[in-house]
Order: structure tokens, then sequence, then C-alpha cells
């Protein structure tokens, strides 16, 4: 479970809020659960403990991981020794488990090397997990018997959507930080398929249970791309509204913002 927290865009003077993305993606959590430890009090070892033996077999990006990536010798090699029996032990068995993904190989008595690739390959697949969680939990409450095998992941490192027909089940946030959303739409061709619809800004105008047709999105250049190009190449690479209006004086504010909300 989950909360979505709606904020205020200004700070204590009015003026803009800003706050870093490495705050927004881990640094309230931390923050949250330092405020929680002081009403709980902290977690026992023996919690700690469970939690990272919990992490071993997961096939997303841990702390586990982020600590044998900081392990790291001068050669790129981990050597999980050490006089801590548990740590020792946690270590060991999740780079085996790495081992079985393919992300770690044994090159010695006791040394390792992980994948130069570990943990965006992880936090991907982690990612995948989560999106077959999603499907599989909206399907079973929308009561649609679907097997793994029709289910279809249109995200951004997976099978670029084709033109497709069919209804609505649901849809969501997919990614907060960059704010993405998704689509689950069971298609005339029997499959069910979970499609990364990019900014939702059409979200309202689709309900759940409405007739879909979804098609891949046209590259080519249009007429504004061109537009955007030529006075950026005539502005050291800068655009924005006022430059566009600076070099084409004929041109009106609307007509301007309507290219900066070109997607």
């Amino acid at each position: 479970p989950h909360s979505h927290i709606i904020v205020r865009g200004r700070d204590d003077r009015g003026e803009n809020l800003v706050i870093a993305r490495e705050y927004i993606s881990s640094g309230i959590r931390e923050r949250a659960a330092e405020l929680v430890s002081l009403d709980l009090g902290p977690r026992t070892d023996r919690e700690i403990e469970l939690r990272l033996r919990r992490e071993m077999e997961q096939e997303r990006f841990t702390s586990i991981d982020r600590r044998l990536l900081s392990m790291r010798d001068d050669d790129g090699l981990v050597s999980p020794g050490g006089p801590d029996a548990i740590r020792q032990t946690l270590h060991q068995g999740r780079l085996r488990k790495l081992e079985r993904m393919g992300l770690a190989a044994e090159v010695g008595a006791g040394s390792w090397r992980l994948d130069d690739e570990l943990e965006a390959t992880l936090r991907r697949t982690g990612e995948r997990g989560d999106i077959i969680k999603t499907i599989h939990r909206e399907l079973a409450g929308k009561g649609l018997a679907r097997s793994a095998a029709d289910w279809v992941i249109h995200d951004r490192a997976g099978e670029p959507v084709q033109s497709l027909v069919g209804r609505v089940v649901a849809r969501g946030l997919a990614d907060e930080i960059n704010d993405r959303y998704y689509m689950i739409v069971d298609a005339v061709d029997g499959k069910s398929h979970w499609i990364d619809i990019g900014r939702g800004e059409a979200m309202e105008t689709m309900p759940n249970g409405c007739i879909v047709r979804v098609a891949p999105r046209n590259t080519e250049p249009r007429r504004v791309d061109r537009t955007i190009a030529e006075i950026a190449a005539a502005n050291g690479g800068r655009y924005d509204v006022d430059i566009h209006l600076k070099h084409d004086p004929s041109a009106t504010e609307s007509f301007a913002r309507t290219h900066v909300r070109r997607p």
C-alpha cells in the first residue's frame, strides 16, 4: 500500500517550491522511516535480519546489491568475507542469486565479478515484476480470466505497441517521478495489454470500460518540430515562448505556447 500526496508548489515565502529528485525518490521515504522510529522505536536486529534475508532472493535492486557494489575493489571484484557471519551469509546468498540471474560470476575463491549493468538490469526487472502484479490484480478484480501467456507488456524496454482495439480495464500512474501513466486494455486479439502511454493528459476522457484504439505514436517530425529546431538553432540551442515571439513578431503568445506543450 502507498499514498499519494498533493503539495502546493510554493514555499513559505511564496516562491516556487523546488525539491531535489533524489529527495522525492528516496529521501522522503527515509525521513518518514526516521519519524516512525521515533514513535515505535528502532527496528530490532531480528527484524532487520529478516528483511535482509527476504532481499536475498528478490529480483529487484536491493540494499544488499547497493552494499556489494560499494565493496568492489580497484579490479572491480567483490570479496564478501569479514567477521560478521550474518552479513557474510547475506552477501554470499545474494551473490548466488545474482549468479543464477546471470548478473554475477565467481572468478576465484571468494571473489566475484558483478555485471556492469547490474543496477539498471535489476531496476528494470523490479519494474517488470510490479507491472505483472498490477495486471494480475486488475484482471482478477474485474473477473477476467486471462493466463499469464496472454499478457503483453508494452513498456519502454519491452515490445513496441502495434495498432490494437479493446476495452480499457484499468489506468493509473506508472512512474510518479517522470509523470508517466499506464493503461491495461483487454483487446480483441484475446490478450490483455499493459501499455505505457507516457504523459496522461487524455486520461480523464478514457474511463474504465470504454473502447479505445491504440496505435504507435508518429515519430516523423512535424511542422511544429521544424519550427522549434529553426528557432533554437538561431538562439544558441535555446527555445521558450519569449524567444519564439522575438524570433517571429507575427506569432501570438498562445501560438508559441502550443510549441512548448509539444509532447
